[in-house]
């Protein structure tokens, strides 16, 4: 995966540790890098996963705190979605010049990295898993007997409106 030299020869801060948190701190790890975690609250799922990531190496976490040293000091910063833009970390990670990346900046980079990969982001706060499973089904623009493979990232749990899905998907094919 493309990522900053400074970001292998330093700490990297994850600023976050939801599901999204987590899963960039192992991204992260299993690129080489030293990261420091942290989350400002110290929820059930915070804890559990805490422990999780302790136990890989160069990782340090803290819960129920941000250290603003730590995260001065950080040659890069991945932050999480729910992290407001005036949070105590980015506002040390921006005083001290630090870049700052979202989370799905950092699964872009990857994606990149696997090679040519076409990516569609589908956010927002209500249809992601309804809309993904759709989106993934709808072929090629560049071939339309031969999709390449197509992959679904993210947080993506099974559709609950499977044949409402399949009515729609057959419609969205016809568009292209």
């Amino acid at each position: 995966m493309k990522l900053p030299d400074a970001w292998r020869k330093g700490v990297v801060a994850v600023v976050g540790l939801g599901k999204s948190g987590v899963a960039a701190t192992r991204l992260l790890v299993r690129e080489g890098v030293r990261v420091y975690a942290s989350d400002s609250t110290d929820h059930p799922y915070a804890g559990a996963a805490a422990e999780s990531l302790r136990a890989l190496p160069g990782v340090d976490v803290d819960l129920g705190r941000h250290d603003l040293a730590k995260i001065r000091a950080a040659a890069g910063v991945v932050v999480s979605p729910g992290v407001p833009p005036d949070a105590p970390p980015l506002a040390a990670a921006r005083d001290a010049g630090i870049e700052i990346v979202s989370e799905l900046d950092l699964g872009f980079r990857a994606i990149a990295a696997a090679g040519e990969t076409h990516c569609i982001a589908i956010t927002g706060t209500n249809g992601k898993t309804t809309t993904t499973p759709e989106t993934s089904a709808v072929p090629s623009p560049t071939s339309r007997s031969r999709s390449p493979p197509i992959g679904i990232a993210g947080s993506v749990s099974r559709c609950r409106h499977f044949s409402c899905t399949t009515a729609r998907t057959s419609r969205l094919k016809s568009a292209f």
